[in-house]
């Protein structure tokens, strides 16, 4: 049976790159070594393109050579990415009346968010 899985540890990258994973196990016959993520069960190959999006997430290393069990390993990258910015349309209100502003953020780590003014320039 396949034995003795070793992998690459857990990793911290900046998105968006591009990230290979290493596996390799022992056993005769060779075992076949490979890749799935693990949020959706998907194979992989090899460079992964990480682009951002999602906190993180886990690819799990599977070698096996038809003999026994298979190994597997799981892996997870914490994904770093700058602020992205969606905010919502112009507001116009007349003088004294009230309006709601809508941003949407989102990064790794999470950003932090202020609204100052902007001495009618546009804030965003």
């Amino acid at each position: 049976p396949a034995n003795n899985i070793v992998t690459s540890n857990d990793q911290t990258i900046t998105a968006p790159a591009e990230l290979t994973l290493n596996c390799l196990a022992d056993g005769k016959p060779t075992p076949t070594i490979f890749w799935t993520r693990v949020s959706d069960n998907t194979n992989v190959s090899m460079p992964l393109n990480i682009t951002g999006g999602k906190n993180e997430e886990s690819y799990r290393c599977t070698a096996y050579n038809g003999v026994g069990n298979p190994l597997t390993k799981v892996v997870k990258i914490t994904i770093l990415f700058p602020p992205k910015v969606t905010a919502a349309q112009k507001v116009y209100v007349c003088r004294g009346q009230s309006a709601s502003l809508n941003c949407e953020v989102k990064g790794n780590p999470t950003p932090t968010i202020s609204w100052s003014p902007c001495d009618g320039e546009n804030l965003l």
